[in-house]
């Protein structure tokens, strides 16, 4: 099986970054070892949250011993580095996170991990090989005519994204789980109030001895709601294509059977594969139910506008869910602010009947606000959401903000299925406009004539040099670049009219007010990043391209420069690429396209 735990797409300007699933194989010995759930507690505690209490332990199946070491060795093509081996599944149609884990071993806490990394599982004594793919499979997979050979997966298998729980774990031995399932937005199946979960033990033989479950007291869970045992595919998969994972949330088998919820009795078993699947229908007498999901990553000021714009709100600060349990359309009415840093947001939003809308919000930061900000700082952002007048929903949350200067390269989100590069938005930094580049042109025009946007190489090699030339009082100032701060990578930029009126930058302050210049003369501009360093390159025709070292301004002739610059080109870029995932390049036209502007 291919790995794709390395294996990213980066979009080009956006800086979305691409994650792919992997398949997980169950190890074979599981088919001879059976779980023993002495306590299953499922707790309701609103239609957004749910809480989980599991007592197991795991057994022998058959007559012979089973060895540890057949538990974590004999598959160890199945396993990594950690010894670490799955033994449970949580399925929620991707809206649903795992949180709040604790996981013991006799009262000790014990080591885990959980994976959000696979949408295909596949059951013991599955195997993939190397095949020669026939016309008819070609037709029947809708393969490319040019795969004839490819990556085959033979047995059965469960599809659906998922949660998955690893440890090293001990036979006979009792083990605590607890955990929760926040669901980021009100669920529906059939335009009904419902919680949907999977949950999925891969062993054989699945025991369950007290099986519960509790719900506060205004919900109720409605005499239409099923347990389903979702049976597994039987057939081959020819591994030709990546999945990408952010969008991977469904959950499909090729049969089922269904049982009313209530019907369920708290002791049963299922000695085959399954998962088992619940869809909690709710009754809820209120007409309309709201949830409000606060996102879990700071502001950072500096790109926030154009962050929200880009993606067109989808990762906004929060998100309101308005679930409408009436069969006539509504309006509602949805305000929103940060305290003492945005303009207040509001909208009319309609809702149809027995229908749920989720509408994602990013209130406008004021700018006089965000350039006061010196340091990072804790904002309320408040949201009210009103029917008819009435206000039927209320919500206050507390967020960390960055100011503006500060410059983060990566955010992946905890369940790490999606993760985006902000690379591209350094564009921010790059200012044209200001007065400051305006005096270093006028400055660097005064001995001759710069048109700009010509296409003679020598003379837009002459406005470079003189550019250079003018900022020759500009020092290095050696300070770090970047800075780990809690589970983010920040950086402290300086926007160029700082750096120019500081007299000193360190690489990236140097280079992209070198960059602002260029941009503002219409020249082809590029920032190249590689590992803790920034030089800036400008393409002046489709043959010849110039790379000036920012940090030997005021030290070294410009040709000189040049020179410095080149090298480090040629060691981490070919063909305006990088090499690796080190490096990276900020092509300022892309980000222009990509609606990534200068800073006000």
């Amino acid at each position: 099986m291919i790995k794709t735990d390395g294996i990213t797409l980066t979009e080009v300007g956006r800086g979305k970054v691409f994650k792919f699933s992997e398949s997980l194989f169950i190890p074979n010995i599981y088919e001879y070892i059976a779980i023993n759930i002495f306590d299953l507690k499922i707790s309701v505690k609103s239609s957004t949250f749910v809480s989980f209490k599991i007592k197991f332990n795991l057994k022998n199946n058959i007559e012979r011993q089973i060895s540890k070491d057949e538990i974590y060795y004999s598959d160890n093509w199945k396993s990594d580095d950690t010894n670490l081996f799955p033994f449970l599944q949580i399925y929620t149609l991707g809206a649903g996170e795992v949180v709040n884990i604790k996981f013991l071993k006799s009262d000790c806490n014990l080591d885990y991990r959980i994976d959000n990394n696979h949408s295909d599982t596949w059951l013991p004594f599955s195997f993939i090989k190397n095949e020669i793919i026939d016309i008819n499979d070609k037709k029947k997979y809708n393969l490319p005519s040019n795969c004839n050979f490819a990556p085959v997966t033979h047995g059965k298998f469960f599809v659906g994204k998922n949660s998955t729980f690893y440890a090293n774990l001990d036979l006979s031995i009792d083990y605590d789980l607890t955990f929760d399932i926040e669901y980021n937005k009100t669920s529906t199946v059939d335009n009904k109030l419902c919680i949907p979960f999977g949950l999925m033990f891969p062993f054989k033989l699945v025991n369950f001895h007290n099986y519960s479950y509790s719900i506060v007291e205004d919900l109720e869970i409605k005499d239409t709601s099923l347990i389903q045992l979702l049976l597994p595919f039987d057939e081959k998969k020819i591994n030709c294509f990546l999945e990408p994972l952010e969008n991977d949330n469904y959950l499909s088998s090729p049969s089922l059977i269904n049982y009313n919820f209530f019907n369920i009795e708290n002791q049963f078993h299922y000695d085959n594969y399954c998962i088992l699947n619940h869809l909690l229908y709710l009754n809820n007498n209120d007409s309309s139910i709201v949830n409000v999901n606060f996102g879990k990553f700071p502001i950072f000021s500096s790109i926030y506008d154009s962050f929200n714009k880009v993606y067109d709100n989808f990762y906004s600060p929060l998100a309101v869910s308005i679930f409408n349990n009436t069969p006539q359309t509504k309006k509602y009415i949805i305000e929103a602010s940060m305290y003492d840093l945005s303009f207040k947001y509001e909208s009319e939003v309609f809702v149809e009947g027995f229908k749920c809308e989720t509408f994602n919000i990013a209130p406008q930061l004021i700018d006089d606000k965000v350039k006061s900000l010196s340091s990072n700082c804790e904002k309320n952002i408040n949201v009210k959401v009103y029917y008819k007048d009435k206000l039927i929903c209320n919500k206050t949350n507390l967020f960390l903000v960055y100011p503006n200067n500060i410059f983060i390269e990566k955010i992946s989100n905890n369940r790490k299925d999606f993760e985006i590069d902000f690379r591209s938005f350094l564009a921010k930094w790059i200012t044209p406009n200001c007065k400051e580049v305006d005096k270093i042109i006028s400055d660097a025009t005064k001995n001759m004539d710069m048109p700009g946007n010509v296409s003679n190489q020598n003379i837009i090699e002459s406005q470079i040099k003189n550019i250079y030339d003018i900022l020759s009082e500009m020092k290095y100032a050696i300070r770090s670049t970047s800075f780990a701060e809690g589970q983010y990578h920040t950086q402290r930029i300086n926007y160029p009219k700082d750096t120019y009126s500081l007299k000193s930058g360190n690489c990236i302050d140097l280079s992209l007010l070198l960059a602002s210049c260029f941009e503002a003369l219409k020249l082809s501009t590029y920032i190249y990043l590689i590992p803790g360093h920034a030089f800036v390159g400008v393409k002046i025709n489709d043959s010849y391209s110039v790379y000036i070292e920012s940090t030997v301004l005021g030290k070294k002739e410009y040709y000189e420069s040049c020179e410095i610059a080149r090298e480090k080109y040629d060691k981490y870029f070919v063909d305006n690429q990088p090499r690796d995932n080190n490096s990276f390049v900020l092509d300022l036209s892309i980000a222009r396209k990509s609606n990534i502007f200068p800073a006000n």
